[in-house]
Parts: C-alpha cells; structure tokens; sequence
C-alpha cells in the first residue's frame, strides 16, 4: 500500500492504488544515491559479462598453446574483472540500502504526521492491530521500491542496450536473439507473474492485518476472553488466518519461482 503523498486522495476510493508517477515521488529525495547506485551495479553487472567473455576467450585460446605475451592481456582482464565485480557490488548494496534506509526514515516521520491530522476521528475504521500492522508493513514494503524496482530496471536497460551493441558489432544475429530474450523477460515474464500475484497480494495483506489485529485483541482482552470463555474461539480464529497466510505466502513464493524459472529458460534460450 503506497503512502499518500498528498491530502487529494479522499475516503470515497480508499483502495484505489497511486499512480506509478506518485509512487516514484516517494524516491525522490534518494534520487542522486540511486542513480549511484545504479551506476555501480551497471558496473558490477558489466565486469560479470566481461569475466564470462573474456574467460571463455582465454580458456579457448590457451588450448592452442600460443606465446604467454599472448594471453598476457587477456590474463588481467580477467583479474581485473573478477575483482572490480565484488567491489561494485559492494558499492551498489551499501549504496542503495542507504537510499532505501533514508527513504524509509523519512516515510514513517510523514506517516505518522498524516496519522496525527486524522486521529481519533479518521480512525475509527481500523482495529488497532490491523492499523499497526498497515504503519509497520506497509510502509517498510517500499523498500523493495528503492532497491528491487528502481536501480534493477535502471541497470538491465543501460547493461542490456549496451550488451545488445556490442554483441551487434561482433554478430547481429546473435545481437538480435540477445534482444529479443531481454525484451520478454522484461516485459512478459513481469507482466505474467505479476498477474499471477496480484490477487494473492491483495489477500496477504488483508490477512496479515486480519492476523494482528486477532493477536492484538487475544492480548489485550485475555481477562474478558477468559472470563467469558472465548479465548479458545479466539486462538481457533487466530490459528485459521494463520494458516490462510501461510497458503497465500506459499502461493506468492511458488509465482516468483515461476519467474525465476522463465527467466533462467530465457537466458538459457539465448545462448
């Protein structure tokens, strides 16, 4: 669930999701670290590529056993690439978590700033259990904003039109089969997969908060629970959303191995 930016978003269309322009705003005032970010992991992405060509090469074309002074050049590319890879990768993770980490520091600050304007009054819709469960998940779920959408995709489209290019130099068919698999698994493997999560999206949060607000009012009413016999029809009802979330998560790791899946046949289709 994205934060709201502005007050323009109103109780007459309380599910309705924010437009990807809105949501993007969220990272703004991350927006020089990111681009680090992304510029280290092309880094790192690229030094990955190069160690697997130039590998390749120097494997082959010692087999022939030439001179030393031969290979000499492809030796320290080699070095030099296997080495450069874990420091931009470094540099990327240390990066883009401290983008995500001030992002995300300054989101709970807004949060609870918007939650002071509403209170009591604009709350009373919520259970307390699922209105904390809403703050603390929702909000640390834009992590994956700043660090699994924004520098991957900045980095597969400079690393992938850079790869494509080269690879067009040296063979163009080989070019045009490179591209044609980066373009489906970045747009139909996303496009399936997120179909497929959608709807168990939508339920897993829905449960989660169900599930802690239950656990929230076991905690907080175990004396009138006890005393009305009711504490076993709650752990009951705790222990049913429970194993709902559990099959909904199940399900939701199931589409992203899915994913993975496709994607590790594209690329395989690709060589």
């Amino acid at each position: 669930m994205s934060v709201p930016t502005t007050p323009r978003r109103t109780a007459t269309d309380p599910g309705a999701p924010a437009p990807i322009g809105r949501t993007l705003w969220i990272a703004r005032p991350a927006a020089r670290r990111l681009a680090l970010a992304s510029l280290l992991g092309s880094g790192a992405v690229g030094a990955a590529i190069g160690l697997m060509g130039t590998s390749a090469w120097l494997l082959s074309r010692a087999a022939q056993h030439p001179s030393e002074s031969t290979l000499a050049m492809a030796i320290v590319a080699v070095q030099l690439f296997a080495l450069s890879r874990g420091f931009f990768r470094y540099g990327e993770r240390l990066v883009g978590h401290d983008a995500a980490f001030r992002v995300l520091a300054a989101q709970r600050v807004r949060v609870y700033r918007h939650l002071e304007r509403l209170a009591p009054a604009g709350l009373p819709a919520f259970r307390g259990g699922d209105l904390l469960a809403r703050l603390v998940a929702d909000v640390d779920s834009l992590q994956d904003l700043i660090l699994r959408v924004i520098p991957p995709f900045a980095i597969a489209i400079f690393v992938g039109t850079s790869t494509v290019g080269l690879v067009w130099v040296l063979l163009p068919g080989a070019a045009v089969v490179l591209a044609s698999t980066l373009l489906a698994s970045a747009t139909a493997v996303p496009w399936l997969t997120g179909t497929l999560t959608r709807r168990n999206e939508s339920n897993q949060a829905a449960l989660r908060g169900e599930l802690t607000a239950s656990v929230v009012d076991l905690i907080e009413g175990a004396s009138e629970l006890a005393v009305y016999g009711a504490t076993d029809t709650q752990l009951a009802r705790i222990s049913s959303t429970d194993r709902e979330l559990t099959a909904v998560a199940t399900s939701a790791a199931a589409t992203a191995g899915i994913g993975l899946g496709l994607t590790t046949l594209l690329a395989g289709l690709a060589a």
